[in-house]
């Protein structure tokens, strides 16, 4: 599963973010990619406040952080690593 992550650099909560989804990675195969924000000026007008912001094959599913509980939820119905 393609997952795209929002970022900031040195942002504590993106980090955070990160390390949850890093949990679930190998499990789960989430190809997991961060874009730093800060170097596009329209996607810092669009998101600049609201980070992290996170994209599940292309599909937005978290703003701000990761509600852990929703993610596994969200995980379930995808394909595990055998």
């Amino acid at each position: 599963m393609r997952v795209e992550m929002y970022c900031k650099r040195s942002c504590d909560c993106c980090e955070k973010a990160f390390n949850v989804l890093a949990k679930y990675a190998y499990d789960y195969d989430l190809n997991i990619t961060c874009t730093d924000i800060t170097d596009d000026a329209a996607l810092m007008a669009k998101y600049g406040e609201q980070i992290p912001i996170v994209f599940f094959d292309g599909k937005l599913r978290f703003k701000g952080k990761i509600n852990e509980v929703l993610l596994r939820r969200l995980l379930v119905n995808a394909p595990a690593r055998v």
